[in-house]
């Protein structure tokens, strides 16, 4: 942390972003000019604009980072003041909440007590949030510097639900063998049936290394898209998440509704290589180094336990 905001003070930088009235991440740094030289050398010269267009998403992390680093740090200090009134209670995760996970994710039995864990850690991050919240709704909490927007474009060729008039307009950068993604399109599912047309949800595809099968199931997906067929493979990808291989990412995806001759000819060609390329770049020059990362009106959302709250709140506004 130390080092990024040391970065940003001494160039004084900020990617390329639109000006918002409530993004003070703009005011945390002072932009210089595209014309600024910052070096010079025989035959040449490095320019503002060239370390802009070069460190975007390093930039783009530090002023969110920077934003974010004043609300926590004041939220923590609030969180000290109230400490008394935040539970402490030991969570526990029932057989049936265990069985009902492994199942729904296809775990094998043998992992049960990793998956226990797993839950009961995840249970009291979430208990300490909801804890956390309701205390802080109680004192009429507002954010007054708000948070980082960016300027996140969806095209037509990206597959989406919802009407390009909808109030609010969710990216959604995921990997298919993530699975908090797959969480992810539980909670999306219940925005849709509460809020209908107001929301627009806007899937992007960015495969992560630690996923084997990434590259692999995001070609399959974006070449489906071209049948129209993509959120039938998305929902049977993530369906069947746990057991997916290389050798059967084709005969999921023609379970799906697919046109297997169809599917090949893409996968032979260049197309859907080249869009995926395009996606890893807009991820990486949003500054976005893992999955799931979502995008609310240009606004990320990192905890998927607040993005419906989110978009509650600027659905009612």
């Amino acid at each position: 942390m130390k080092k990024t905001l040391m970065l940003v003070s001494i160039l004084g930088l900020v990617a390329c972003t639109k000006n918002n009235s409530n993004d003070r991440s703009q005011d945390l740094v002072k932009p210089l000019g595209d014309d600024q030289v910052i070096l010079e050398y025989k035959g040449g010269k490095i320019t503002a604009k060239d370390v802009k267009d070069e460190m975007k998403p390093q930039f783009e992390r530090a002023r969110e980072q920077i934003l974010n680093s004043y609300v926590k740090a004041a939220e923590d200090i609030l969180a000290q003041r109230v400490a008394d009134r935040l539970k402490t209670e030991t969570t526990t995760v029932t057989e049936t909440e265990l069985e009902n996970y492994m199942r729904a994710n296809k775990i094998p039995k043998t992992d049960s007590e990793k998956i226990r864990t797993f839950l009961v850690a995840e249970k009291a991050r979430i208990q300490k949030q909801i804890d956390k919240m309701q205390v802080f709704k109680e004192l009429d909490v507002k954010n007054k510097l708000g948070a980082a927007r960016y300027d996140v474009k969806a095209t037509s060729d990206m597959p989406t639900q919802g009407p390009t008039t909808a109030t609010v307009t969710i990216q959604v950068f995921c990997d298919f063998g993530n699975p908090i993604c797959n969480r992810s399109r539980l909670t999306m599912g219940e925005i849709k049936n509460e809020f209908g047309d107001k929301v627009r949800w806007v899937y992007r595809h960015f495969p992560v290394a630690s996923n084997p099968l990434g590259e692999e199931s995001s070609l399959v997906a974006i070449c489906a898209q071209q049948q129209d067929r993509f959120w039938a493979v998305y929902d049977r990808f993530f369906d069947q998440q746990a057991g997916m291989t290389k050798e059967n990412l084709t005969k999921v995806a023609v379970s799906a509704g697919v046109d297997e001759s169809k599917l090949n000819d893409c996968l032979q060609s260049q197309e859907p290589k080249n869009f995926l390329a395009k996606e890893i770049k807009d991820a990486e020059a949003l500054g976005l180094t893992q999955t799931p990362a979502y995008f609310v009106n240009g606004t990320k959302v990192n905890d998927i336990d607040t993005l419906k709250s989110t978009v509650t709140t600027l659905v009612t506004q």
